[in-house]
């Protein structure tokens, strides 16, 4: 089953609020809506409001020092880990050393990264 648009927005807002350490309110703090709009970002992740206005996703993104992409940036999202595996395995026999070790880098640094 494939997620819309908006479903992935919200399963990556939830997932980057979450890594980054920030609860619902201290996002809303951030993007200046606790004292206006309390509980906007419950509303988004749960679609509450299906999509925020494209200069509100800036505002989010920046608050969670991310680019705009990475709430749209959605391959995977909706697979299951044998799915992901499989994919995985799929496209590295076809790496040479090279590409190896860039792909082996980017695991690395995509885990620092986001393990904070």
């Amino acid at each position: 089953m494939s997620l819309s648009i908006s479903e992935r927005f919200r399963i990556r807002l939830a997932m980057l609020r979450k890594l980054r350490g920030l609860t619902q309110q201290e996002l809303e703090k951030r993007i200046g809506k606790s004292d206006k709009e309390a509980g906007y970002i419950s509303r988004l992740e749960t679609g509450a409001i299906e999509t925020p206005p494209f200069e509100m996703i800036q505002t989010i993104a920046d608050a969670l020092q991310v680019d705009v992409g990475e709430f749209f940036f959605a391959e995977g999202l909706d697979e299951s880990p044998e799915e992901l595996m499989a994919a995985i395995n799929a496209i590295l026999p076809q790496s040479d050393s090279k590409e190896l070790r860039k792909i082996y880098r980017l695991i690395l640094v995509n885990q620092e990264k986001y393990s904070k």
